[in-house]
């Protein structure tokens, strides 16, 4: 269960999604999804080059890491195609998951540890492991 969920409105989402500023890709077979991944076209460039940023991705029960990974490794292709060169991945959900597992692939230009700061009157900490951001 998500402790949290980011998310701009329904209307908005619908035009971010029209004017390919999100994109979502979700894997699955029939009516059963087993994972998916949210992207955000936040306009950065690195070294003159697109960058795209994993906002948030989600891992359904029936979903190994394996195929998790190898499924987001084929989304990345597909971005590739679309003229993005550079990813950033946010550090919530299970976007932890494929950051681990592209620490074995893949050497990171970078790593900065970023937090989400949400106005939480209980002062509640949040676990990023349960937290979905779609924006």
């Amino acid at each position: 269960t998500l402790d949290f969920i980011l998310s701009v409105s329904l209307q908005m989402l619908k035009n971010l999604l029209d004017a390919n500023i999100i994109y979502i890709y979700i894997l699955h077979h029939q009516d059963e999804v087993f994972a998916a991944y949210a992207f955000h076209d936040t306009k950065f460039k690195y070294n003159k080059l697109n960058m795209i940023e994993c906002v948030s991705s989600i891992k359904g029960d029936k979903c190994d890491d394996k195929l998790f990974y190898h499924a987001f490794y084929y989304v990345i292709q597909k971005l590739k195609n679309l003229n993005y060169y550079s990813l950033s991945l946010e550090c919530v959900l299970d976007n932890i998951i494929l950051q681990n597992m592209l620490k074995l692939d893949v050497m990171p230009l970078y790593s900065i540890p970023i937090y989400l700061h949400a106005v939480n009157y209980i002062q509640t900490p949040i676990n990023p492991r349960k937290c979905l951001c779609l924006y």
